[in-house]
């Protein structure tokens, strides 16, 4: 190849390089920020996407399901079993107080200090597994939570479904879009029913 030639293919493989860790650099710094900035954009997006102070009756609006009764069925799968449920993305809702009763032990997680301290855990969705180890939940209710703000939606489901138990169900709604997060449950190789407004995962 003529000697002309020969350097500009390699200004041209040159110039690809660059562009392409251009890509991936600021791929990479989207991610972070994202993730390190969810605290933040919690708190200055306080119940503009959905309600911050929910009470149990708007989660089950927002999710098209009974806890009660899903409890009632839980206790009859795990008869020996104290059930374990998560509120991820808690925010100020009151669900935790409304569904309690004996031998249910309700955990809130939350990127954003609750008002409530009690079973209160700040941790991100994307450390649920670390946090909580796996296998931990029989039930987790995330509404608009983590999923919406953590930046990585394949690292939230596989988070969420890492926590639960065999068995399982996680109920999770989103302002994001529905069929992404069916994707990446897809890719997962997740059990999965789509929702309009978000996604059930089966365990």
């Amino acid at each position: 190849m003529p000697a002309p030639k020969r350097r500009r293919l390699k200004i041209r493989q040159r110039q690809k390089r660059r562009k392409d860790y251009s890509k991936k650099r600021q791929s990479a710094i989207s991610d972070k920020t994202n993730l390190g900035n969810a605290e933040d954009t919690a708190r200055r997006f306080r119940g503009k996407l959905g309600k911050w102070d929910r009470t149990l009756a708007e989660v089950e609006k927002d999710q098209g399901i009974k806890f009660q009764e899903e409890i009632g069925k839980l206790k009859k799968r795990f008869p020996r079993q104290k059930i374990e449920i998560l509120d991820e993305g808690c925010g100020l809702s009151t669900l935790a107080d409304e569904l309690e009763q004996p031998n249910v032990h309700i955990s809130k997680s939350d990127l954003v200090h609750s008002v409530s301290p009690k079973k209160f855990h700040k941790v991100s969705v994307h450390d649920l597994a670390k946090h909580f180890g796996k296998n931990r939940f029989h039930l987790i209710i995330s509404t608009r939570g983590g999923v919406d703000w953590g930046g990585d939606y394949k690292n939230a489901i596989a988070n969420i479904y890492a926590t639960l138990k065999p068995r399982g169900k996680a109920f999770i709604t989103a302002t994001a879009n529905s069929e992404l997060m069916q994707k990446c449950a897809q890719d997962l190789g997740i059990t999965y029913k789509g929702r309009w407004n978000g996604i059930i995962l089966f365990k």
